[in-house]
């Protein structure tokens, strides 16, 4: 069972809505069927080691919960919009478990 791993997902500024958008339209076209989607792990040591390679608002947790929270629906909607399949139904968030579409 081929999929395709999108991950991990950094929304750094406006573009991303876009930048998914292309990604997943693209995946569709190439005939792939379903998506394994993760949002950044900001857990234990690998906070520490992202530190000064990504926006420092990003290792905030309640922060990314936010932004992650806003792209939830988002990414289902694309998922839908261009016939794929969540794998294992959900997208994984690290620290709060797994978001069910």
């Amino acid at each position: 069972d081929t999929y395709v791993f999108v991950g991990p997902v950094i929304p750094v500024d406006d573009r991303i809505n876009k930048e998914l958008d292309a990604i997943f339209k693209t995946l569709a076209e190439i005939g792939v069927k379903k998506v394994f989607v993760e949002f950044l792990n900001t857990n234990g040591q690998i906070s520490k080691r992202l530190n000064g390679y990504v926006p420092q608002q990003f290792l905030d947790k309640a922060y990314l919960s936010r932004i992650n929270e806003n792209l939830k629906p988002y990414i289902s909607t694309l998922i839908e919009r261009y016939g794929l399949q969540l794998r294992q139904g959900e997208i994984i968030v690290h620290g709060e478990g797994r978001y069910r579409k």
